[in-house]
């Protein structure tokens, strides 16, 4: 009876998550397609080759591109506005899907693309001129193919540009130098790379530790070698009012933007209305947006004219920071109430007076819910795959009959202190041995190589200590979860239970348009640096295993398995928050907020490891289907489109 009460838990438990599933994925699908058609498009390599905008030393590729139209078209007869969409550093054309949605349901044809070397892009990234290129290679499909091919109606008279963050940037860079682009929105941008990085890390970074430690772990340190070559891929040196650079620009920049400051914005947009270093200047529209000169925080170039390409806006929206600057409602209708304005397009009949809203929220409740499904539907997986013809009843973890219950406690103490130890010097072996990045990604070369040189010392350390306690108290491998008895079944477990998630995660997406569900290889990536990352994770993720299931849960003298459960997860996520804290504490120079993200996420890595590692380990007295497990989802979304991290070749 006991039995049969488990299976019908197990089976209730998987049919509701996969309800879940289901659920959120057609809520989510409906909602994004409801009234605007999402069509995936490619701008062919040829096309690319033929525009002509890289340079002779950067490879060409394909653009990969959202085509975003209106089902219920408010001006079935008119010509309509083209808007080219452009997305963040390490992001991808999906992040903003839910702006170009809206732009869409009032009227507008928008066209969003990965940036190359980014998404599913092909070509190299090089953090600014490519994108530039590419910018303006998607501005010809929009002149030359939409209309013929696919009948777009785009007046080629109303051609707007916009995006955040490097896209917003790259707006401002693209159209400074095309006057194709008759009117942009830059959703954040900078005056130059070092006030940037001057803003997020605290004073003069280049003259101290934490930059080129950083950087070296990077490619970015072989793209932009010099901090000259850096700025030159700055707006400020091309804005200008007089011939228009760009046309028509508005400039949305969030008060708690963690990327700039509102004195930097103003300096960027003084310069665009002619008055760049006129420090007067600046102090004017300073004051005009810090709220107590105008509570609505905008300002406005007086002298400016949508007519002649020289209306100029800046607003710092109160309270936003970089990441929300570009997902709220404000920025988004003052958006579309520029372009309406630059177009003379009537987006307060077409939107605002017909009663739409923004539908993000909506769409978020969807992914919320097939998410807590899926996170749910790997658990009854697991269970149901180690009973796969083996013995229904679970093993349970081998207790150390030779260690004293107090040393036991002691070593529960201990294990965190040795790993946090080990981990600290990661980035010091980096610099050390001089490592510049050997991983065709970009932000992933500084998560990869801190894992490596991790292993350096820590890997000696757990197998050290392993090895001693193996000696002192006679432990078997079953002691430390390596049960030569049950490998193969964790082994198995581990790998079926991750495909299943990683493919779930791509038939979501593929209804629901929203690859953050989508931990799939990106297409600009050698499969051999996949196999590098894999390697390096299996390394890795075979130490934290050994340390925190092996050799921590076996101490646990509770029989309450789970409790047991519970606690390694806590267990673990902490030490790998502390490790994470400590490691970064040597370069976040100063930053809070780098000291906080980097706790951060290595305490989340550590609940979600624990989750499921802690019950595959339960279910099959082996830690090697933790280790798999972990190994396959990281390498994924790690390497592929969950955040944009895949993005360099060979």
């Amino acid at each position: 009876m006991d039995f049969l009460r488990k299976v019908k838990w197990r089976k209730y438990f998987l049919i509701i998550n996969i309800a879940l599933i289901v659920i959120g994925t057609l809520y989510c699908a409906i909602i994004t397609n409801s009234d605007v058609n999402i069509q995936r498009i490619t701008i062919p390599e040829n096309f690319v080759r033929n525009a002509n905008y890289f340079s002779s030393d950067t490879p060409n590729g394909s653009i990969s591109c959202l085509l975003i139209t209106p089902k219920n078209d408010p001006a079935p007869n008119s010509l309509r506005p083209g808007i080219l969409w452009l997305h963040g550093w390490t992001a991808n054309k999906y992040i903003h899907l839910h702006y170009a949605k809206e732009l869409a349901r009032a009227g507008m044809v928008v066209l969003m693309t990965d940036h190359p070397g980014q998404g599913d892009s092909g070509g190299i990234h090089d953090f600014g001129l490519s994108e530039i290129a590419g910018a303006r290679t998607a501005l010809d499909w929009l002149f030359e193919v939409a209309n013929t091919t696919y009948n777009l109606r785009i007046n080629k008279s109303w051609i707007g540009m916009t995006g955040h963050s490097l896209g917003g940037i790259t707006t401002a860079n693209t159209a400074s130098i095309d006057t194709r682009v008759k009117a942009a929105v830059s959703i954040y941008t900078w005056s130059n790379m070092t006030e940037t990085v001057t803003d997020t890390l605290g004073d003069s970074p280049y003259g101290g530790i934490w930059l080129p430690k950083i950087l070296q772990l990077t490619n970015f340190y072989r793209m932009v070698p010099t901090i000259d070559e850096a700025n030159a891929r700055s707006p400020i040196t091309r804005v200008n009012l007089t011939p228009p650079r760009p046309n028509n620009w508005l400039l949305i920049t969030g008060e708690n933007d963690e990327l700039t400051d509102i004195r930097t914005q103003c300096e960027i947009m003084a310069a665009a209305c002619g008055q760049k270093d006129n420090k007067s200047y600046i102090d004017w529209i300073e004051y005009s947006v810090n709220g107590s000169g105008n509570p609505d925080r905008v300002w406005e170039f007086p002298e400016g004219t949508m007519e002649n390409g020289t209306a100029r806006k800046l607003y710092i929206p109160a309270g936003l920071e970089h990441g929300t600057e570009g997902l709220v409602d404000g920025p988004l209708y003052m958006q579309m109430r520029w372009f309406g304005d630059a177009f003379n397009w009537d987006v307060e009949t077409y939107y605002f007076n017909a009663g739409k809203t923004n539908q993000s929220l909506n769409r978020w409740i969807g992914f919320i819910i097939c998410f807590l499904g899926l996170m749910g539907l790997i658990l009854p997986v697991i269970s149901y795959l180690s009973l796969w013809k083996y013995d229904t009843r679970a093993p349970k973890s081998e207790l150390i009959p030779n260690m004293p219950k107090n040393k036991k406690e002691l070593m529960l103490i201990i294990y965190p202190i040795i790993y946090v130890i080990a981990a600290a010097p990661a980035l010091l072996w980096v610099q050390a041995f001089n490592i510049e990045a050997f991983i065709p990604y970009l932000f992933t070369d500084m998560i990869i190589l801190i894992m490596a040189m991790k292993l350096v010392t820590l890997a000696p350390a757990v197998i050290g200590t392993t090895y001693y306690e193996s000696k002192k108290y006679n432990l078997s491998l079953a002691n430390v979860g390596l049960s030569r008895k049950n490998a193969l079944r964790s082994i198995f477990v581990g790998t079926i239970a991750a495909l299943i998630f990683i493919v779930t995660l791509n038939v979501c997406d593929y209804f629901m348009v929203y690859p953050l569900l989508y931990p799939a290889i990106s297409p600009t990536i050698n499969i051999w640096g996949f196999i590098l990352v894999l390697f390096i994770l299996l390394g890795a993720n075979f130490i934290d295993e050994l340390i925190f299931r092996g050799l921590a849960v076996s101490k646990m003298q509770t029989q309450n398995k789970w409790l047991v459960y519970f606690v390694s997860i806590g267990y673990h996520s902490l030490t790998a928050g502390i490790s994470t804290l400590v490691i970064f504490s040597l370069y976040a120079g100063g930053s809070l907020l780098l000291l906080i993200l980097a706790f951060g996420i290595g305490m989340v890595l550590g609940i979600i490891n624990g989750i499921t590692n802690t019950y595959i380990y339960q279910r099959t007295g082996n830690i090697l289907g933790g280790v798999i497990f972990s190994t396959l989802i990281l390498g994924f979304f790690m390497c592929g489109h969950f955040i944009g991290l895949g993005l360099i070749t060979f």
